[in-house]
């Protein structure tokens, strides 16, 4: 959907955005009331308050997703994978060294 092709009166396109924020999230694999389990081995089901479902009522393959200031939500599968990419930590960890044994030298230099 066009959001301009909606029933707010809007005579043109809102501005789009692209994310680069970082979430913690578990594929959803069922829901039993309040109560989801997960896709990924290891963790254990949650109970959610009632709140979160008023906004979204998520179904089995969607996301439970939690972001840095400690809101969560339930994200569609589709917008989620759309959206994210999975950050592996041992990469991350390797790019994080390498950036920082590449900028060694050059903080030496500055320093001599």
């Amino acid at each position: 959907m066009h959001p301009s092709d909606d029933d707010t009166g809007a005579s043109m396109e809102m501005p789009r955005y692209r994310s680069h924020k970082q979430v913690w999230a578990l594929e959803i694999a069922t829901i039993n009331g309040h109560k989801l389990t997960f896709a990924d081995a290891g963790y254990a089901p949650i109970m959610c308050d009632a709140p979160m479902f008023t906004r979204y009522t998520p179904i089995p393959g969607d996301f439970y997703v939690v972001y840095d200031d400690g809101y969560k939500s339930f994200s569609p599968r589709k917008a989620f994978v759309e959206g994210y990419t999975k950050i592996d930590k041992m990469a991350e960890a390797r790019r994080a060294f390498n950036e920082a044994a590449e900028k060694a030298p050059a903080e030496r230099k500055t320093r001599a």
